[in-house]
C-alpha cells in the first residue's frame, strides 16, 4: 500500500489522475471512467490509523458536516458531525499509547467502538468531563446532545435541520463545544 503522504508517489499520482479526469471531462458529458483509470482503494485510505491521522480525519469530517449542513443535507451533516467527535475521542485514546509500547489487547479491542460514552471512558476523560460539566451548564447541555449520537444514524433520512444544527453547534461552539473540549486534550 502506498503512503498517504506521497513519499512513494502513489497518493499524488492518484490525485493527479482524478484531477486530470475531471478536467478532461466536458460539463454535461457522460464519459465513464474505465476501471484502469479509477484509483485503487488502498491509495484512498490512511495506511496507519494513528493519533495524527485521527485528528486530521476529525477536522475533515467537521468541515464536511458544515458543508452538508449549509447545503441542506441534514442527515449526512448529523452523521459526519458525530463521526468527527468519535475520531477526536479515538485520537485521545491513541495518545495514551506510548510510541514503542505494545498496546493492551483488551483496550485495543474496546477502542473499536462507535459509542461516545465508552470512548470518553477509554480515553480516560470521564472524570474530567464530569468535573467540567459541573462548572459549565453549557458544556453539560452540549454533551447531553452529543452523547446520544450513534453510527446507526447513517441510515436515518429523517434527521431535521433543527437536530443537525443542534449537534453541529454543540460540537463546534468555541467556548464550550464538545470538539473544542476534546481538542484541548488530544
Amino acid at each position: 500500500m502506498g503512503d498517504r503522504s506521497g513519499s512513494d508517489g502513489n497518493w499524488n499520482e492518484t490525485l493527479t489522475l482524478l484531477v486530470r479526469n475531471q478536467a478532461s471531462s466536458k460539463p454535461g458529458s457522460r464519459r465513464r471512467q474505465s476501471l484502469a483509470e479509477c484509483p485503487k482503494m488502498e491509495n484512498l485510505v490512511p495506511v496507519s490509523l494513528n493519533r495524527e491521522a485521527l485528528q486530521r480525519i476529525s477536522m475533515q469530517r467537521r468541515k464536511e458536516a458544515s458543508t452538508l449542513l449549509h447545503a441542506g443535507l441534514f442527515p449526512g451533516a448529523y452523521y459526519l458531525m458525530g463521526y468527527a467527535v468519535e475520531c477526536a475521542l479515538k485520537a485521545c485514546v491513541a495518545k495514551q499509547t506510548a510510541k514503542y509500547d505494545f498496546p493492551d489487547k483488551k483496550r485495543a479491542q474496546e477502542s473499536w467502538t462507535h459509542n461516545l460514552n465508552d470512548l470518553v471512558r477509554l480515553a480516560g476523560l470521564r472524570q474530567d468531563l464530569i468535573s467540567e460539566m459541573a462548572r459549565s451548564a453549557e458544556l453539560q447541555i452540549n454533551w447531553a446532545i452529543v452523547k446520544d449520537w450513534s453510527e446507526s444514524d447513517r441510515y436515518s433520512i429523517n434527521i431535521t435541520r433543527l437536530r443537525a444544527k443542534a449537534l453541529y453547534t454543540a460540537c463546534t461552539n468555541r467556548r464550550n463545544g464538545i470538539l473544542s473540549w476534546i481538542r484541548q486534550r488530544w
